[in-house]
């Protein structure tokens, strides 16, 4: 398994490469998308951290025919130990084709790996996401 960075200003892309079932795979296998960027007011309250210290996790995607092999497990971590001393979060969703978690499979895997749901106000125009977050 081999994981690349690419830094492009605020942003940092993660990209897992691998061999799978002796199959050489050229493409990425699984990636996410992170950014400096602020959480909504009731993620920074609820967190208590000033807004620079908040990292958001999006866009991730595993390849149908390499999930549930630990590769966004894997990918999770290694973004876990770049941003150290950062708060992660992200909206669950669960979006796609093929064989996706749903939102509460997502929750309890998220869960596993330390992030902790952010309980919403009833004035929070984003309902359809649960919000997480993990403290590194």
């Amino acid at each position: 398994m081999n994981i690349k960075r690419i830094s492009k200003g605020r942003s940092v892309k993660f990209d897992v490469y691998d061999n799978v079932e002796n199959e050489t795979i050229e493409g990425v296998v699984t990636s996410v998308l992170t950014e400096k960027f602020p959480p909504y007011r009731f993620v920074s309250e609820y967190v208590n951290q000033p807004a620079d210290k908040f990292i958001c996790f999006s866009d991730f995607y595993t390849k149908p025919f390499a999930r549930k092999r630990g590769y966004g497990r894997k990918l999770i971590q290694d973004v876990k130990e770049y941003y150290k001393g950062y708060v992660v979060y992200l909206g669950v969703g669960c979006f796609g084709q093929g064989e996706m978690m749903n939102n509460n499979q997502l929750i309890s895997f998220y869960q596993s790996e330390g992030f902790k749901v952010v309980p919403q106000p009833e004035d929070n125009p984003f309902t359809d996401y649960t919000i997480m977050f993990v403290e590194l």
